[in-house]
């Protein structure tokens, strides 16, 4: 892992995007973190608005995040339901000091926004 950062931070990235590390691996990921002044953000794949309260949860144990960003499960759910979706999703984002953004990125509900 400590190779991973080493390399990210040499190449000039000044931050990592990432699933977020288990409980058993957080103190690890700050020592890297500052070790490396490298900044983090947290990628999730929500399907539901209650999964982003785990997820979030979770972000809020870890700390040290800038933001969360989301691929929102599955390309068939569309116009009304997508909307009640998202909507959903942002609702229990701002339960939350993270900021969250939702990717538009193939095969998600934000594939097709039209």
């Amino acid at each position: 892992m400590e190779q991973k950062f080493e390399e990210i931070a040499e190449a000039g990235f000044k931050g990592v995007s990432y699933l977020l590390p288990s409980l058993e691996d957080m103190d690890t990921w700050h020592r890297l973190l500052d070790r490396y002044k490298l900044s983090f953000s947290a990628i999730a794949y929500p399907a539901k608005p209650q999964d982003m309260i785990g997820i979030l949860q979770h972000a809020n144990q870890f700390g040290r995040l800038q933001y969360s960003n989301s691929q929102v499960s599955d390309s068939f759910v569309i116009d009304k339901e997508a909307v009640h979706l998202l909507e959903g999703l942002l609702k229990v984002s701002e339960e939350f000091i993270i900021p969250h953004f939702i990717e538009t990125h193939r095969w998600t509900v934000t594939q097709d926004l039209i």
